[in-house]
């Protein structure tokens, strides 16, 4: 073992050393299985923190699954339900995590300094051949790299390392939006393999999957499964970096979470003011990345004085960065009225508060 190995196989590192959340695929606050069918898709459906992006005609099945490797709990599967027999040329289909600019400042990408940087992952899958990871920058124009991994065995757990140059001649900003990207491939026409892409250059779609074979969607009942997923700083892929369940579950908070307003929002008094809304404010698990997106499951909250009122109600959800303020409106409630409420009138409900990349 070199000494640089030795180095950092060491205990008590400081710092994170993995920048990936969720990397274990122990966090789905949304779902632990969702299908998806043909045509475009671009979202985080499952597993926190990683998203979907493909433009296909097959559908697939996304769930966390019990197979996994020595060390790890889970992994993300994908399931082929419904094939493309036909791989056209703007089909494609990966996954991907987005890091914010905060969290890669000691990279030191933009300067002569700039840090190499190295992927390492768990991948099984029941079809052979290439497929592309690359690294998204966004730097400048936007800048991409990558290279093909290769399934050797069927139906087997392999594990993968791949180290990237980091990028010298545009820095990544220091804020909150999105400025690196790790993203796997598991299906892409020639639209998207176009392009040599294994050193860095300014982004192009044609250089998203340049080399590959594989091409899940085309095969019945194909599958894919990773795990054990870590970006780290240097040349050496060194062990996965076990954090706490309470950890991966706060930081993937900052970027979703979901609250039931019935059990986390109830016996709350005060006076109501003008405009027939009663509300309050309350905080979030964790502070989140920027001001949020809020859905929720329900638009029937009921108001509570001389009784439940639902006929007319509505739920009033104004999310902000660090709080939100939750309330009812209601014709029947008027100002200055005295109020103890809550939520749905003994059914749950449940808010959604998205602020992904």
């Amino acid at each position: 073992m070199s000494n640089a190995r030795e180095l950092s196989q060491l205990p008590n590192q400081p710092g994170r050393k993995n920048l990936l959340f969720n990397g274990d695929m122990r966090i789905w606050q949304r779902s632990t299985s969702t299908a998806y069918s043909s045509g475009a898709q671009n979202g985080y459906l499952t597993a926190d923190r990683w998203k979907t992006v493909r433009s296909n005609q097959s559908s697939i099945t996304q769930a966390q699954s019990t197979d996994a490797p020595n060390g790890f709990a889970n992994s993300f599967s994908l399931t082929v339900t419904t094939a493309d027999g036909t791989l056209d040329a703007g089909n494609y289909e990966y996954n991907a995590q987005y890091l914010e600019g905060y969290d890669v400042q000691h990279l030191k990408w933009g300067t002569a300094d700039a840090k190499p940087v190295t992927v390492s992952f768990w991948v099984k899958s029941s079809e052979t051949g290439n497929f592309a990871l690359t690294l998204y920058a966004a730097a400048g124009a936007g800048y991409n790299i990558g290279t093909v991994v290769t399934i050797n065995a069927a139906d087997t757990w392999e594990y993968k390392t791949i180290t990237f140059p980091g990028l010298t001649t545009n820095s990544l900003a220091n804020d909150n939006a999105l400025r690196l990207g790790v993203q796997f491939v598991t299906t892409a026409g020639s639209t998207f393999n176009a392009t040599d892409n294994t050193s860095w250059d300014v982004y192009s779609s044609g250089r998203l999957a340049y080399g590959q074979t594989l091409n899940l969607s085309g095969t019945l009942n194909a599958t894919f499964k990773v795990t054990g997923f870590q970006l780290e700083v240097g040349e050496v892929a060194t062990e996965f970096e076990n954090r706490s369940y309470g950890e991966e579950f706060v930081s993937c908070c900052r970027y979703y979470q979901e609250m039931n307003l019935r059990t986390a929002v109830k016996g709350q008094g005060g006076v109501s003011g003008s405009g027939n809304t009663v509300s309050n404010l309350w905080t979030y698990i964790y502070p989140m990345r920027t001001q949020p997106t809020a859905t929720s499951n329900s638009t029937a909250p009921a108001y509570y004085n001389a009784g439940w009122i639902t006929a007319g109600s509505s739920a009033v959800i104004a999310p902000y960065q660090d709080y939100f303020a939750a309330g009812v409106s209601n014709v029947g409630i008027g100002a200055g009225t005295d109020f103890l409420w809550r939520w749905a009138n003994g059914a749950n409900m449940f808010v959604y508060f998205n602020a992904e990349l």
